[in-house]
């Protein structure tokens, strides 16, 4: 039993170091850029979109975005690791909401338009994975 409480230990340490690791990687990143470099402030949604709401129901979207995340975790339809990392990378996002009205965007993809950052890109390759780890399941 003893051997058993250490594994889930260990395995919340993990969790939680990832965490951790996510939201300080891309606040230090968002940091860095803002010093050194042009950064743009995003007052929309991921990738720049959804720009004309308010920021209380782009925060309350975002909330929201997250509290499915947890639910997704908790019934097993994504890994908790890719909920970790959608949660630091949603949750970095949120605190620059509310400290900058808006998301500090470091990255210009100019073919597309759109204004990202690490968080933005983080959740959307852990969406994209796990999509393609679903499928992959689904055929086997």
């Amino acid at each position: 039993m003893n051997m058993a409480k250490n594994i889930v230990q260990l395995k919340t340490f993990k969790l939680a170091s990832l965490f951790v690791f996510i939201f300080l990687l891309d606040q230090v990143t968002k940091y860095w850029f803002s010093r050194n470099l042009i950064l743009a402030i995003n007052t929309g949604f991921s990738f720049g979109l959804i720009n004309n709401l308010s920021i209380m129901v782009i925060s309350a979207l975002q909330i929201f975005f997250l509290v499915v995340v947890v639910f997704f975790a908790k019934f097993r339809k994504i890994g908790q690791y890719q909920a970790v990392i959608i949660l630091a990378a949603g949750s970095s996002n949120l605190l620059d909401r509310w400290l900058f009205s808006g998301v500090r965007d470091i990255f210009y993809l100019p073919i597309l338009n759109l204004t990202n950052n690490l968080a933005d890109w983080l959740i959307f390759l852990t969406i994209i994975f796990g999509i393609l780890t679903k499928l992959k399941q689904e055929h086997q």
